[in-house]
């Protein structure tokens, strides 16, 4: 019985390649551009789909999760997502460039996420989809200056171009080692996970809401807040 059951497995495509393969090919159908399976998740059982982490190859810096529908072309996937929170991290870095100390920043988006298949969307648009909509922005920073105004005067410049966000900033503060150790946490997870709740659970954090532009906190709570890590 064995022997059949596996027979008939293969056969419906539930091989690693046949889903790498599947599941390309439904990305590339989708979005008219070719894409690579960096991994292919372990499905549970009962499960009438399985998912993989995946990436362009225009942009292999970006990458998201697709579930993949064992049973017909469905495909879910979190590329439009991705894509748009990485258009928001290069615009806080541009908006971040006098900040003193070396950073490294991650953003993630948080609540409902509209459903479009526009991968060129700009972060404008993309917000406007839902207005319960926001992106939670990571800012690892290894200080070099023990100047907190100065900080905080760079850090109110955060959302420049992009007023029409909301969320929260987790500010880190961190040292070259740790900071390392994210970025290479994210070289190859689209989305944290319980490794990098174990990573990150000893950092130095203060949380700042956002909205309109503006974080919400003074500079005089800022300082007070960050203590004696500046």
């Amino acid at each position: 019985m064995a022997i059949v059951t596996a027979a008939v497995l293969a056969a419906c495509g539930t091989k690693p390649e046949d889903k790498e393969n599947r599941a390309k090919t439904a990305l590339e159908k989708k979005y008219q551009k070719e894409f690579e399976i960096a991994e292919i998740y372990p499905q549970k059982f009962g499960d009438l789909y399985y998912e993989v982490q995946a990436y362009a190859l225009d942009e292999p810096q970006v990458r998201f999760t697709a579930a993949i529908d064992t049973e017909d072309d469905n495909i879910s996937d979190s590329y439009v997502e991705r894509r748009v929170c990485a258009a928001i991290s290069r615009q806080a870095e541009q908006n971040l460039d006098g900040l003193p100390g070396y950073y490294y920043l991650s953003v993630h988006a948080q609540g409902p996420q509209p459903i479009t298949s526009d991968a060129e969307i700009s972060i404008k648009d993309y917000a406007a989809l839902d207005a319960y909509n926001c992106f939670l922005i990571e800012l690892f920073v290894v200080p070099e200056s023990t100047d907190g105004a100065a900080f905080y005067q760079s850090l109110a410049k955060l959302f420049e171009n992009m007023e029409f966000l909301a969320g929260d900033v987790c500010l880190f503060m961190v040292n070259a080692e740790q900071s390392q150790a994210v970025q290479a946490y994210f070289e190859l997870h689209d989305s944290p996970d319980f490794e990098y709740m174990q990573l990150t659970k000893e950092f130095f954090s203060v949380d700042i809401p956002y909205k309109s532009g503006s974080i919400s906190m003074t500079e005089v709570e800022f300082i007070a807040a960050v203590g004696g890590m500046l």
